[in-house]
């Protein structure tokens, strides 16, 4: 939301300085940004310049969050969400299903993953919803590309240890622990996942994930969705317009931006990750024939693709890509950066996923 503009400012000299009144009464809660433009106000003289000439952002550091969620809960009716019953819990060895009054889920405690959600009627998972450490890498990922792959961070699956759904309230908790594996080696990641499915259908995650200390950092972790192709329309609160990670991000700022699911590809002559947006505290993705899912968090990556990471990780050329045929959904406590290492150093470790890393993300499902 735009609280106030302008395009008055005094001229100032090379080097000089000058003061300004913003225009507005700046709120302390939620977060708010001054963003400035620099823009050719003369193209007739200056024809060689574009107009678009570059921006600044000045983000105050001040408690609380960028934007603010209402603590009261209301399902699509209005109706408050703790007035409703809890969901239903039914399970056997292999499923845990919880069923309200409009939603159902199904999550496999074999294989640590949701596979179904149900809301209104619309089945959003066109398959399994699972937890994803890998990349397709990309060009400055050359050097750390064989250490992951020796880790075979690109075939893994989950092994699950303990599982148990209970009521708490008006909510089902599933609490998971399990690892993330791949044959013939140590578990890469350990999981402690608390799953809230609330009244009303939303899905809480609460992912706490400790990291194989004697193996190469991991490329990202989270979770992937695959929705139906016709989910294509994107508005995100966060970096962007621009791809943006934790260390390359300058050229993106912090704002809401509307796009779509196939204007997020950057169409890399070698393809390789890309389309991912840093600092992000919610997204939706609108279906062209109805439905919409939303994602609330702090500070979560999300990227969203028409290619999976594996397509992409397996091709030499973008000319050979091929669509999956679905909308690909990435929601991450973070990636790891990008860094220099085509043919220099790797990423500086804060810009790497550390031994422990957390994904709390909220998801709302509209049929």
């Amino acid at each position: 939301e735009i609280l106030a503009s302008g395009t008055e400012l005094p001229s100032a000299k090379p080097h000089g300085t000058f003061r300004i009144e913003l225009p507005a009464e700046l709120p302390d809660e939620p977060k708010v940004s001054v963003l400035f433009f620099y823009r050719n106000i003369d193209p007739d003289r200056l024809s060689f310049l574009p107009e678009e000439m570059g921006f600044d952002q000045h983000v105050p550091e001040r408690a609380g969050r960028n934007i603010t969620i209402d603590a009261v809960d209301f399902c699509d009716s209005g109706i408050r969400s703790d007035a409703l019953p809890a969901p239903e819990i039914e399970a056997d060895r292999e499923f845990i299903r919880v069923t309200g009054q409009n939603f159902r889920y199904v999550y496999d405690i074999r294989k640590a993953e949701f596979t179904d959600i149900v809301k209104d009627g619309v089945s959003f998972l066109k398959k399994p919803m699972s937890v994803n450490i890998w990349r397709a890498p990309t060009d400055n990922d050359r050097g750390i590309r064989i250490a992951w792959e020796a880790a075979h961070y690109h075939e893994t699956y989950c092994r699950v240890y303990e599982a148990e759904a209970e009521t708490a309230g008006t909510s089902v908790l599933l609490k998971v622990h399990f690892a993330v594996s791949a044959d013939s080696m140590q578990p890469i990641v350990r999981v402690k996942a608390v799953y809230e499915i609330t009244a009303d259908g939303e899905l809480r995650i609460d992912m706490k994930a400790e990291h194989a200390p004697m193996l190469p950092y991991l490329p990202r972790f989270g979770v992937r969705l695959f929705l139906d192709e016709q989910f294509e329309d994107l508005s995100y609160y966060g970096y962007g317009p621009y791809e943006s990670y934790i260390d390359k991000r300058r050229a993106s700022y912090l704002g809401r931006f509307e796009s779509t699911v196939a204007e997020q590809h950057e169409d890399y002559l070698k393809p390789q990750e890309n389309g991912s947006h840093y600092g992000v505290q919610d997204l939706s993705l609108a279906g062209r024939k109805g439905g919409m899912i939303r994602a609330e968090g702090e500070n979560f990556s999300f990227n969203t693709s028409l290619y999976t990471q594996e397509e992409l990780t397996e091709k030499a050329h973008n000319f050979e890509l091929k669509k999956s045929g679905y909308t690909v959904l990435c929601l991450d406590s973070m990636q790891s950066g990008i860094g220099s290492n085509s043919c220099g150093p790797l990423p500086q470790e804060k810009y790497r996923i550390g031994k422990r890393t957390e994904l709390k993300v909220t998801l709302r499902f509209e049929g």
